[in-house]
């Protein structure tokens, strides 16, 4: 078995979901994963949904290190890999009246905020600069005009997981038996 040092990451949609949640003051069950059970709620006031729209990798590599020998522990080889990926996420915006129009630059500004910075770091991943497109989607519901407004934008990702590599005395690969 390869003896793995893999970093649970979070998922980008979640971190951008609590972030949102957190500059908005808003409960977190007001803000919604695309693709999840819900629907529009009867109430007034704001409403989030982030969909995942795209993913593109556009990097991928193998490096290499060694551990320093620890006590009764050996060095030992490292394997890190890294994807990079571009994803695309669709921020849209709710309300049964003006407050999600109101609200547009706010997103923004939520976006590209100190508390947004810090998450990029801590998480390994840029927001977009600027938005691909940010679009009144505004429908009617019924009898009531539902505000939305979809914003779009690219976030750049680094994926990492690390193994130690096994030497060539303790592979887990059954033996090939040729002509028994």
């Amino acid at each position: 078995m390869i003896e793995s040092t893999v970093n649970e990451q979070k998922e980008t949609i979640s971190l951008l979901a609590a972030l949102i949640a957190q500059q908005f003051g808003l409960n977190p069950k007001m803000v919604f994963l695309y693709n999840q059970r819900w629907t529009i709620p009867n109430t007034e006031g704001l409403f989030v949904e982030i969909a995942e729209n795209a993913f593109k990798p556009y990097g991928s590599s193998n490096g290499f290190e060694s551990s320093a020998a620890d006590g009764e522990k050996p060095a030992q080889l490292i394997e890190n890999q890294v994807v990079c990926m571009q994803e695309v996420y669709t921020v849209t915006l709710y309300s049964k009246n003006a407050l999600a129009r109101r609200m547009q630059p706010r997103l923004l500004m939520a976006l590209k905020s100190v508390a947004a910075q810090q998450m990029q770091e801590k998480y390994s991943f840029q927001i977009g600069v600027l938005p691909l497109s940010f679009v009144d989607v505004s429908s009617t519901e019924g009898s009531a005009i539902v505000s939305k407004y979809a914003y779009t934008f690219q976030v750049l990702r680094n994926y990492t997981q690390s193994f130690i590599v096994e030497y060539f005395d303790k592979f887990d690969f059954p033996e090939l038996v040729i002509n028994p």
